[in-house]
């Protein structure tokens, strides 16, 4: 099962890869700063603890660690910088999560820094839903493939093993969803370059 792994990880980065160049190209908008940070900071959170507590399925984490993190940087320099009242709620929502980590220990950490990737993901989640024709419904399916690959190469269904790319796995679905969804009673803006690129 190794190898799906490896898949999987691979997957992941040519999804993020294609996500950093969409944006550094101008082709991919309204993708959010804080939840790609977040994402990037806690995934670093989750392949820690997931090493500590012996288990094997931390390639997914270590990729998207590296990858969220570059993105983040990507939309910092090039200032599409945007910080409003719901990414101070995600944010208190993440540190509430992650204060469990100081009283209950490595798994627990591994358990309140997955549900916090889920909890930061909410702006994202609200642009894709507001604004699904500009969203990246291919990354997005992508990111599924990932997080499936790395799920079925899990030894077993324990927290270490199978929480983080269930988590994702989930989350990658209802992005997949959101960006599939026509707003009623909306024109639609023209299809950017990114939209012409990639269907």
């Amino acid at each position: 099962m190794e190898h799906l792994k490896t898949i999987g990880a691979v997957v992941a980065f040519a999804a993020d890869a294609w996500v950093f160049y969409g944006i550094w190209k101008g082709l991919i908008k309204e993708q959010n700063f804080s939840t790609w940070m977040l994402w990037g900071l806690l995934a670093c959170i989750v392949t820690i603890t997931i090493i500590i507590n012996g288990g094997h399925n931390y390639k997914l984490s270590a990729i998207y660690a590296f990858c969220s993190l570059s993105i983040g940087m990507l939309l910092l320099i090039k200032k599409e910088f945007a910080w409003t009242r719901v990414d101070w709620w995600t944010a208190a929502g993440v540190l509430i999560c992650l204060g469990v980590w100081a009283f209950l220990g490595t798994t627990a950490t591994t358990v309140a820094s997955t549900t916090a990737v889920v909890i930061s993901g909410y702006p994202l989640l609200e642009t894709t839903y507001k604004k699904p024709h500009l969203a990246p419904k291919q990354i997005y399916f992508m990111f599924c493939i990932a997080s499936a690959a790395s799920l079925i190469a899990a030894k077993d269904w324990s927290i270490k093993e199978a929480l983080y790319p269930e988590a994702t796995l989930g989350i990658s679905i209802i992005f997949v969803l959101l960006s599939l969804r026509k707003p009623k009673g909306k024109k639609l803006s023209p299809p950017c370059t990114y939209d012409i690129l990639v269907g």
